[in-house]
Order: structure tokens, then sequence, then C-alpha cells
């Protein structure tokens, strides 16, 4: 399975970020020798929120990103998904892993996922839903008495210690004042099946805990990894939510690891 080329790294962000957001570690893998795609969707800031779902969202990516760069360049992916990302572009990457292509004759394919505080929702689950099973409070998906979002939309409120408490106080501020609602039927519809409960992915998945995480607890991480009834390789990140931004060097460092370990 080992290319000459270094696989492309497909960036796909959490709610409420912008792909603009992972510029900067886009460019800390790049320096590493690694291109790299930053996915978007269509249910940030939409005019209609009622029809977006976590399946339009896994369908957008899968045809907008994964199909140009797996069928047509026949390039081969790592599948990097962060927080809202495991559970839209984990369902993206269904079907895509290259394990799975080698089988049937076709070149390219997802060689592996890695999920940064990533959402690990089985098929016909709703991220709302696994939260709730395992007790923890839903109110930071809500909006605050002082900012009311579009019928539909949903904020993280406070956003600062929620996602980044641990960034510089001036850039933490910038990020709160960019963010953008998200329609909330994403994280209360039912998930599609997602690519790491395949066998294509067995020994090629991989969890960043992020230690000092109050949207996702790390608890609520662990609970995930042992529900999910599948093996993924384990590190901590001590850091928030958004340790892309804050321990970036970090998590590149291991990208970096993950990469060369499904790439020999």
């Amino acid at each position: 399975m080992a290319s000459n080329l270094a696989p492309i790294i497909l960036l796909v962000p959490g709610g409420f970020y912008e792909g603009s957001y992972f510029e900067p570690f886009a460019q800390r893998l790049n320096r590493k020798g690694f291109l790299t795609v930053i996915a978007s969707y269509p249910s940030i800031n939409p005019s209609d929120a009622t029809s977006h779902t976590s399946a339009t969202d896994a369908a957008f990516v899968r045809e907008k990103f994964i199909i140009p760069l797996v069928e047509n360049e026949r390039r081969d992916l790592i599948l990097f998904a962060h927080s809202y990302g495991g559970t839209a572009g984990g369902a993206a990457a269904a079907g895509y892993g290259k394990v799975t292509r080698i089988a049937s004759g076709k070149k390219g394919g997802v060689i592996g996922l890695i999920y940064l505080a990533g959402n690990i929702v089985s098929e016909g689950k709703s991220l709302l839903e696994k939260v709730g099973v395992f007790g923890v409070t839903l109110t930071r998906l809500t909006s605050s008495s002082h900012i009311k979002p579009s019928f539909g939309l949903c904020v993280v409120d406070p956003l600062v210690p929620t996602l980044c408490a641990d960034l510089e106080p001036a850039v933490a501020s910038m990020l709160a004042a960019s963010a953008l609602p998200h329609a909330i039927q994403v994280f209360a519809s039912p998930s599609p099946l997602p690519a790491w409960a395949e066998t294509a992915f067995d020994n090629r998945r991989a969890y960043f805990h992020t230690v000092q995480d109050a949207c996702l607890p790390e608890v609520l991480q662990k609970a995930w990894l042992e529900d999910s009834g599948v093996h993924w390789s384990v590190k901590e990140v001590d850091a928030s939510h958004s340790a892309f931004l804050s321990k970036g060097e970090e998590v590149a460092d291991l990208v970096s690891e993950f990469a060369k370990l499904w790439n020999s």
C-alpha cells in the first residue's frame, strides 16, 4: 500500500468554525511536507437551516472533496477530523478506504482516520443523543439571552471557555467574534454509516484526546472510544477543544507520525 507520494491531509473542521481557522495548522503540515485541503460545510450560517443534516454535510464533503481527490486524481488521503468533523467527515469517507478500493482494482483512497476530539457517533444515532447518553449538559449548544441566531441555528455561548480556553486572550477574542452559527439539525439528525466502523480502517484509526476539553470532556471522549467497539491508537494532547490552534505544532507532529506509519 506504500506510495511514493505523501498522502494529502484532508482537514475537516468542527462546528461553528469556517475552514479559514485551519490555515495556520495547514501551514504547519505543509512545512512537514504534506499537501493539505480544507473541507467546508453548507450548514454553517445557512439561509435555510432546516434543509441541513449530518447526512447532507457528509454528502457535501464526499462530493466536493473526497471524490475529486480520490476518484479523479487517484490520490491517497488521510482524513483529519476535528469535533463535529468526526461525524460529517467520518461518514463522507465511508467506502473510500484504500484497502477496499485496492480489492476492487481502484487506485487512491483514504489510508487513515485521525480524530482530534472527534465525535464518534454510530450509524442511526445523533450527536446530541450520544452526548446525552453520557450525561453531559447540552446548554452550550443553545443560544443565550443576548445571542439570538435565526430559527434553526445554534451557537456556542460562552465560546472562549468552552472551545479555546488555552488560547492567548487576544486570539481567543478574535475567534469568538468571528465564529458563526450552525444549523442545529446537523447535531440532532441520525448519522450515516461512519468510515471508522469499516474493517478497511483496522489499525488505521487514531484519536487525539484533548485533556483540558470543556466542550467534550475527556471522560466523554474515552466513553465514545469504548462504545465504538473498534481499536483506536490514542494520543493525549494537554489542550482545550481547539488544540489545532493552541498546540498546533504538537498536533502536526502527531499527524506526521501516523501519516508516515500508514504510508510505509
